[in-house]
């Protein structure tokens, strides 16, 4: 529910920005466009400075997610998003645990047991039905795959943010 929220405010904020440049533009307001060309100025920075610390601290990424991880085990159960995200990476990715199916200790969730024409084979600890390999790895396989997508969007993004700071700027200096 926490992330339904996040998009809700962040659509909300995106709404009203480009309420304020589409007002400013139409009406040739120079305040309202000089307080969007702020506002996208201010988005654009944020973004840079995170892509700029997502590149420089990659390689502590290993350890932040086993850690995350380890600990998000432990409430497995008890909340339900945390349940949730759980059961939808060990079935998408095929796998069981942080590092194995040892990390979950004496309650071994179905999510982690191999699926055969659309049925979960019965699994126990000593069962060959489990997931062999743990998600740790297979998550940063697969972020390390789509990288270059989620970077090529960020990359669009700013290139279309620095577009939208040029317009807005020029349509400022041409209101007299």
């Amino acid at each position: 529910m926490g992330t339904v929220y996040i998009l809700m405010a962040t659509g909300g904020m995106v709404a009203l920005l480009a309420f304020f440049g589409c007002l400013g533009a139409v009406k040739e307001i120079k305040c309202l466009l000089l307080l969007y060309f702020l506002l996208v100025l201010v988005i654009f920075v944020v973004m840079l400075v995170g892509g700029i610390l997502g590149y420089v601290f990659r390689e502590k990424v290993h350890d932040t997610m086993e850690q995350e991880m380890q600990a998000s085990i432990r409430m497995y159960g008890q909340k339900r998003a945390v349940t949730r995200a759980w059961d939808a990476t060990q079935e998408t990715l095929m796998c069981c645990g942080v590092n194995s199916f040892q990390d979950w200790g004496d309650q071994l969730p179905d999510s982690c047991c191999i699926e055969e024409e659309g049925k979960k084979l019965p699994c126990r600890y000593e069962s060959q039905n489990i997931y062999p390999e743990g998600c740790l790895m297979l998550t940063e396989m697969f972020v390390k795959d789509h990288a270059e997508i989620i970077g090529a969007a960020g990359i669009i993004t700013a290139c279309l943010l620095l577009l939208g700071m040029i317009f807005s700027c020029a349509l400022f200096k041409s209101i007299e």
